[in-house]
């Protein structure tokens, strides 16, 4: 932090002088001609000044005069007053108010550092210390301060459990004492007031009820003013103590009155178990800044770029020595540093998730005041708090989720008397339910209010004028439903604090389509409405997954989670179309435009078609278009770098640069903006009568395609594949009747599917190949190396296996794709056979 300096003089022309002195300090300083104005500026930043220097004769007040001011605010700077009537009198008034030095002009340059030199060490050490514990108050004090509203609340639930008084007793305890060790006396006066006021319910003095949690929470409220102040100014706020102390004296004469009222009735609510007391979470924490995390995740994709640079030059030199001991020991070494650089990210990602609790947590607060400024009586429930999240997707969540909870209550739950005249409890229910999907969280916000009146919200749309009659009668219901989320629009009569204006749910809608998500609606009139979030867990912040690929002399890479496939077409294939002057390739959900990738770059003279075209086929939004590019070159994780704001915006088809593990620097394309640049405009629409049942949904199969010895029509589900390699026949090693080979420090057995699928005999020899194509496939934590002759491509297929035509184990069925028929391998049952085969060999061996 920059303290400041306070010069004061009505000569404009000493004020700059202070200023040249002064500029060698470290200091701001702050001139003033008019003392008034001075004092103004340091009652505002006591806290921050370490010097006033003042002249003493000045037209609207002294510099004594000022210094007296200063005193009764209690400021503790150092104060300076320079005067050219030095006197012994004059002197002894200096020394009465605690002036620091008495300093006679003309003065020097050396006279006013001295006085810098002499007096603001002890002053900003001092500053410095008072920081420092105010901080580690802040540290301590506001965890307490969120500890209490869930006392509140769930005292107001469980009135009975003194545990719960006892306990919220002593965290303010607690903050009234640590307050006033740090010299935040008016903290400490607000937390002794308020901590009287917990000793009645204590000594049952005076009984919970709804009254009592509403002066509680306003307390509440006022500790939470002052502890925020302290958090933006580092010192007291001020405070009204016979306000407050007139407040609580009324409050409390009130509620005595309320509880002498209540006495005379019977408690029929039923109390939790007396003794349970709040969960504590054992354990030492410390906070960590989020800026921190992301300066972690920066170092350890910098560590992922040597890594990959390394795992490659390896490769070079494991080529050249096949079989070396320093190479096998290094290999082993590499494989090591693999593993911890991989579980280090890992942990990193982990540190940065919360829980979705801490999302939640204030909701019962809101709840609870805004059914209460409705007249409204709401049951809130949470499942799911436990699940961890990412803090980019807790920011996104704890805006939308505010919205949807209050649009429930505000516009959902009907006022008591509409619900009983309705035959329905008094009391409404809200529910916030999350579930982890895998590789999204589903959100589900359900209440058992009015529903959503589809007529209405088309009346609604026909007085706006934003739709006409006919558009309206050809939607489907969840299609009107989805216009609510419409900027401005909105059903409420009027606009109140909560809701009306139209902006809130437009916000939600593209809060969540912004990060790859969906929200869906479903509701029924009288009956409640739910709105189901689904938003996909983000990934690594910066590292991507991706895959390379060139264009004449150029390299590019492409996230693998925006491809759906890659494919080898034939330029006179009856699925390739041309419109006009661009190429569609027919897939399986319709037409799909080809963009060729040295148009969009400008690059001259754009060549002709091959006979076969290698296309990248992307997803953006609900289309999906082909890239064509001249080679499929590997799969490359690589680290994401931001590009200068200036190239983006030329360049709108670039999202980003990334250093290869070879050395190179490459561009990563950005889907959309290639979309977009070739006048694909992506408008992203709700799915219209789409149901979150699992049953429901058509389940889809993602295979990798490659041909053997024997055919060239097989497919493995690509979940269990890892990676595919190339290596040399050099590497590989025979043991015990098996091929091997060193693969990230192991020993990593070659499967042969034609041999153990009976499908030929078993030919393989490495002596008489150079290079030897493996799909590395993982299953129950260990990697095989399964032989084939070529990779082709991955696709997508529904779950429609046929398995009527299985005539061995090892096949898992067989599905249509491109007009041939592929055969799925079961992985397992390869597997076990081939285990069973090595069981075999060692006993015959034996």
């Amino acid at each position: 932090m920059v303290y400041k300096i306070v010069c004061v003089d009505d000569e404009n022309g000493i004020l700059d002088l202070y200023k040249d002195i002064l500029s060698d300090f470290s200091y701001d300083v702050h001139t003033f001609s008019n003392p008034v104005e001075a004092f103004t500026f340091i009652e505002k930043n006591n806290e921050e000044i370490v010097l006033v220097i003042s002249d003493y004769k000045m037209p609207e007040m002294s510099g004594f005069e000022l210094r007296q001011k200063t005193l009764d605010i209690g400021m503790k700077a150092p104060f300076c007053v320079i005067t050219a009537f030095y006197e012994q009198d004059l002197v002894n008034e200096a020394i009465s108010l605690s002036v620091c030095k008495l300093l006679s002009k003309p003065f020097s340059f050396e006279d006013v550092e001295g006085i810098v030199r002499d007096f603001i060490e002890d002053r900003e050490k001092s500053l410095d210390e008072d920081r420092e514990l105010v901080e580690g108050f802040l540290e301590e004090t506001l965890p307490m301060v969120e500890e209490i509203e869930d006392l509140i609340l769930e005292l107001e639930t469980d009135p009975k459990n003194l545990d719960i008084t006892n306990t919220y007793f002593r965290i303010l305890h607690t903050i009234k004492g640590t307050a006033a060790c740090v010299g935040l006396s008016n903290l400490s006066h607000y937390a002794h007031e308020y901590e009287n006021f917990i000793s009645l319910l204590k000594k049952k003095e005076l009984e919970v009820n709804k009254n009592v949690i509403d002066v509680l929470l306003k307390g509440l409220d006022g500790l939470k003013q002052y502890v925020q102040y302290i958090v933006s100014h580092y010192e007291d706020e001020k405070i009204d103590k016979e306000s407050l102390a007139h407040y609580l004296e009324y409050s409390l004469a009130n509620l005595r009155e309320d509880n002498k009222e209540d006495s005379e009735k019977k408690d029929t609510a039923a109390s939790k178990k007396a003794g349970s007391s709040p969960s504590r979470e054992g354990g030492e924490k410390t906070s960590i800044s989020i800026s921190l995390l992301d300066s972690f995740m920066e170092l350890s994709g910098e560590v992922t770029v040597i890594r990959n640079s390394m795992m490659k030059k390896f490769k070079d030199i494991e080529s050249l020595l096949p079989g070396h001991p320093v190479v096998d020991q290094m290999s082993d070494f590499l494989y090591s540093f693999h593993k911890v650089t991989s579980q280090m990210q890992a942990q990193i990602n982990f540190m940065r998730k919360v829980t979705l609790g801490s999302v939640t947590k204030p909701y019962k607060r809101i709840i609870r005041d805004i059914a209460k400024s409705n007249s409204k009586e709401v049951d809130f429930n949470v499942v799911g708090e436990d699940i961890l999240i990412d803090t980019q997707m807790a920011k996104t969540l704890s805006n939308c989720l505010i919205h949807l909870v209050r649009n429930s209550i505000d516009h959902g739950i009907e006022p008591v008397s509409e619900r009983l005249e309705k035959g329905k409890e008094r009391e409404g229910k809200v529910s916030l339910e999350a579930y982890d999907r895998g590789e999204f969280i589903e959100v589900k916000i359900t209440d058992n209010g009015r529903g959503l009146n589809s007529q209405i919200l088309k009346d609604k749309a026909l007085e706006k004028g934003m739709y006409s009659q006919s558009d309206l009668e050809n939607m489907s219901e969840k299609r009107i439903f989805d216009m609510i989320f419409e900027s401005g629009f909105s059903t409420a009569k009027e606009i109140t604090d909560i809701s009306g204006r139209g902006v809130g749910m437009d916000m939600v809608k593209s809060s969540i389509t912004q990060k790859g998500g969906k929200i869906l609606i479903d509701s029924k009139v009288n009956e409640g409405s739910s709105f189901t979030l689904q938003l996909p867990y983000p990934k690594s912040v910066l590292i991507v997954n991706s895959l390379l690929v060139a264009i004449r002399d150029y390299k590019f890479v492409i996230p693998t989670e925006e491809i759906s496939d890659v494919n080898k077409i034939n330029l006179n294939s009856s699925l390739l179309k041309k419109m006009g002057d661009d190429y569609y390739f027919q897939r399986e959900s319709g037409l799909c435009r080809l963009i060729q990738l040295e148009e969009i770059l400008g690059l001259k003279e754009v060549k002709q078609f091959k006979e076969n075209l290698n296309v990248v086929f992307l997803n953006n939004g609900n289309k999906e278009y082909g890239l064509i590019v001249d080679e499929i070159i590997d799969l490359e994780e690589v680290v994401k770098r931001k590009l200068w704001s200036s190239i983006n915006q030329n360049i709108s088809y670039f999202c980003g640069a990334c250093v290869l593990g070879s050395g190179e620097v490459v561009l990563m394309l950005d889907n959309e903006g290639i979309a977009q640049n070739r006048g694909l405009k992506i408008e992203e629409t709700m799915e219209e009568n789409q149901e979150f049942k699992k049953e429901d949904q058509k389940e889809i199969f993602e295979y990798l395609l490659f041909s053997l010895d024997s055919n060239e029509h097989f497919a493995v589900e690509l979940k269990y594949v890892d990676r595919m390699e190339m290596i040399s026949s050099k590497l590989i090693e025979y043991s015990t009747g098996n091929y091997l080979v060193k693969y990230r420090g192991r020993p990593m057995p070659l499967i042969l599917p034609d041999t153990l699928l009976h499908l030929s005999e078993d030919s393989f020899n490495p002596d008489k190949i150079d290079k030897i194509n493996l799909v590395v496939v993982s299953c129950e934590q260990r990697l095989y190396g399964f032989v084939v002759k070529e990779v082709f491509e991955i696709c997508q297929v529904e779950n429609n296996l046929n398995s009527d035509n299985i005539d061995r184990k090892g096949i898992k069925g067989t599905f249509y794709y491109k007009e041939k028929t592929k055969t799925a391998i079961n992985v397992e049952e390869i597997l076990a056979e081939y285990s069973f085969t090595n069981k075999r060999v060692d006993k015959s061996a034996a």
